[in-house]
Order: structure tokens, then sequence, then C-alpha cells
């Protein structure tokens, strides 16, 4: 006989829907100091904590938009400079 747990709701972002980045962000303030992915690095196994993840994903978040020449209107919506 099996049992499952309970699953709390997803996260949810403004718009209202679930995305990757909302999880990542949900777990980093949950349980920020559980491990999220480990790679092997010259042989070496290393771990992220979902508060090293959230980090990574949010320095990335913000680096986008200069690479990609985006700009935000006054919606708040994103759209690429002339």
């Amino acid at each position: 006989m099996t049992t499952t747990a309970e699953r709390s709701p997803a996260p949810t972002g403004r718009t209202g829907t679930t995305t990757p980045v909302t999880r990542i962000r949900e777990h980093a303030r949950t349980r920020p100091d559980a491990v999220a992915l480990r790679d092997k690095h010259l042989g070496i196994w290393r771990e992220w904590t979902w508060t090293h993840y959230w980090d990574h994903v949010q320095l990335a978040g913000h680096a986008l938009p200069r690479k990609l020449h985006l700009t935000e209107d006054s919606y708040g919506r994103c759209k690429r400079e002339r």
C-alpha cells in the first residue's frame, strides 16, 4: 500500500500563472538550505542550494534585457530598443 503526500498549491506570479521562476523563488523562500541541484565538476560533486540557485536565476534575469537590448514601456512590458 502506498500513500501520497498532499501537495500545496503552486505559487503564482503577478499574472496568476505558475512558471519555473515562481517555483524556484518559492523553494528558495521555504527551504533555502535544501539541495536544489548537484553537478560534477572535475570529478567532484558540488551541491547548489535553492538560495544559490535563486541568486543565479535573478542574475541571469536582470542581465537578459540588457543583452537583448530591451526596455520597458509605460505598462511594464518589454520592447526592443530601436
